[in-house]
């Protein structure tokens, strides 16, 4: 089960927000580790959207393939513009959500693909993704379409950051502790965390969650914290 962490409820925020917009195409942006994934799944999962996760050198017809096949699309040895027709043809009138999960691995020519879907086909198109997808279309011809898109999506951003003290006992901790969490067991538990990295505190959470087991312990302590700290220090 999913925590519905600040950042999820925003995110539901946006994708509603850029399905009311002329222009339907909105962006989550953050660092490596702060969640993204977690919202796009989420998103997949409570409002069904159509979740793609393109690998790099992905082919557009590939990406196309990906975005006809979540839909429920048969793919089969179609041509790119068969597909192409076949998806306005099945999209409109509905309310499809398209999640482009890791985007840093589109370039201008997918861009082009998926503009597509929310300009001709009625897709309400969310793309995820760090900074340097920005840099990767800031010089020569793909600069144009950067400024394209960026035009489009607007204000319809949600920046995701790391989380502070609280949010981390708040989402982390207290979740999947049957005990009360004290300000200092929250504070030293924060500390290894890189600074309230999401996927640094889960991952510290389940070593913590594996001692207690193993040691058959009921109760977090800043000693079993500090211990599975170094053990995840280990495996790295």
């Amino acid at each position: 089960m999913t925590i519905e962490t600040n950042d999820i409820k925003r995110a539901v925020q946006l994708v509603n927000t850029t399905a009311n917009a002329n222009e339907r195409v909105g962006r989550i942006i953050g660092n490596p580790g702060t969640g993204k994934s977690t919202i796009t799944k989420y998103l997949e999962r409570e409002m069904g959207a159509i979740r793609i996760v393109p690998w790099e050198g992905i082919g557009e017809k590939a990406l196309l393939a990906l975005v006809c096949q979540g839909i429920g699309i048969f793919t089969n040895s179609a041509s790119r513009d068969t597909l192409m027709m076949r998806l306005r043809e099945f999209l409109q009138g509905q309310r499809v959500i398209v999640v482009i999960d890791e985007c840093n691995h589109l370039n201008w020519k997918h861009l082009e693909l998926l503009r597509y879907l929310p300009d001709e086909c009625e897709v309400t198109l969310i793309l995820s993704g760090t900074r340097i997808f920005e840099e990767t279309f800031s010089l020569g011809k793909s600069k144009i379409y950067l400024e394209q898109l960026t035009g489009r999506i607007g204000t319809k951003q949600l920046h995701i950051s790391k989380m502070n003290i609280k949010e981390v006992a708040g989402y982390v901790l207290k979740p999947r502790l049957s005990h009360e969490i004290s300000k200092d067991l929250a504070k030293h538990f924060y500390q290894f965390t890189d600074k309230g990295n999401w996927r640094t505190a889960n991952a510290l959470m389940s070593q913590c969650e594996r001692i207690l087991q193993e040691s058959q312990l009921n109760e977090l302590t800043n000693e079993i914290i500090s211990t599975a700290a170094s053990t995840l220090e280990h495996i790295k």
